[in-house]
């Protein structure tokens, strides 16, 4: 992201700080810190939605302790758990900026709500033989972006952003980027979103993945491949997130699979690697988690069958 980019955001209708204009050059010098600590401009983006629609409204003219937890209270029953932390976070990032910078005199450090394990779904063994059918099947350009985003784990975002040239001739898929619709941050134009195409999400998303030897050998089997096209059009032109979770809902209709989305093949991908007794380090690696410990927190869980298969293995 250049770090020259004027981040401007108008928020005029917010005026919970001192002075009339306030509201909108400290929201501005908020995001531009950000953007020269290296921020990535997705991230900005959502900083700047996310500061519109959930933080600024739980603040006001007088902002206080009561104020702010009984607005937070309020937008908690309309969030999700994860939204919900994500929004804590922000929150708290904010009102630390305000106090270490002097617009308001006391911290305040709104409570974390409690973690709720959810149960992760996945497809079942008949939905996986059916949908690896299907795709085989019907081989064509997305079906095989399908096929590898099952069996290697691949957010929707990395594989809209993948190209050919991605692809090495040892079968290493290479993931250095992911694409993503963003919020449109500069108010000089009329687009409200925009495609931003950058690395993905942390360090340890950049990543080297083998592919399976029998989806290699369904891309080779494909005719013409453009090196410099994209994965999913063998053309210059990319398949957006939301555009290949239409795409690939109507795909399921067609195999006769329950409708669901997409990131359930992530799901899919990871369950099956921890069923199957294979290490998680790698796992983590390659699904490229900032650490183990996201990889055991999700996806490693007690199964009764195979806790009952250890149980007699070790009585016996």
């Amino acid at each position: 992201m250049n770090n020259s980019l004027e981040i401007v955001h108008f928020l005029t209708h917010f005026q919970i700080l001192k002075g009339d204009n306030m509201t909108e050059v400290i929201i501005n010098e908020y995001l531009q810190e950000k953007a020269l600590k290296g921020i990535k401009e997705s991230t900005i983006a959502a900083y700047s939605y996310k500061l519109e629609s959930n933080i600024l409204p739980c603040l006001s003219n007088n902002i206080n302790k009561n104020t702010i937890f009984s607005n937070m209270a309020k937008l908690k029953v309309h969030q999700s758990n994860s939204s919900y932390t994500n929004t804590v976070i922000l929150m708290n990032d904010f009102l630390k900026y305000l106090h270490d910078n002097k617009h308001i005199d006391c911290l305040i450090k709104v409570p974390y709500p409690k973690q709720i394990k959810l149960r992760i779904t996945v497809l079942n063994i008949e939905e996986q033989a059916l949908l690896k059918e299907y795709l085989i099947s019907n081989l064509n350009c997305f079906t095989l972006g399908i096929l590898l985003a099952r069996y290697t784990g691949i957010r929707i975002g990395e594989l809209s952003a993948i190209k050919y040239s991605d692809i090495d001739n040892n079968g290493v898929l290479h993931i250095t980027k992911t694409l993503q619709r963003i919020k449109n941050i500069d108010k000089n134009v009329i687009e409200k979103t925009i495609i931003c195409i950058d690395t993905p999400k942390s360090q340890c998303s950049i990543r080297d993945i083998p592919i399976p030897k029998f989806i290699m050998t369904l891309y080779h089997k494909l005719p013409n491949i453009n090196q410099d096209g994209y994965l999913l059009t063998n053309s210059n032109k990319f398949i957006e997130p939301r555009s290949i979770e239409r795409q690939y809902k109507t795909l399921l209709t067609k195999a006769k699979i329950e409708k669901h989305k997409f990131h359930i093949l992530r799901h899919t991908f990871a369950t099956e690697w921890v069923r199957l007794g294979f290490d998680i380090k790698t796992l983590s690696e390659l699904l490229g988690h900032s650490s183990v410990k996201i990889t055991l927190d999700r996806y490693v869980h007690s199964d009764i069958m195979r806790t009952r298969e250890y149980m007699d293995k070790i009585f016996t």
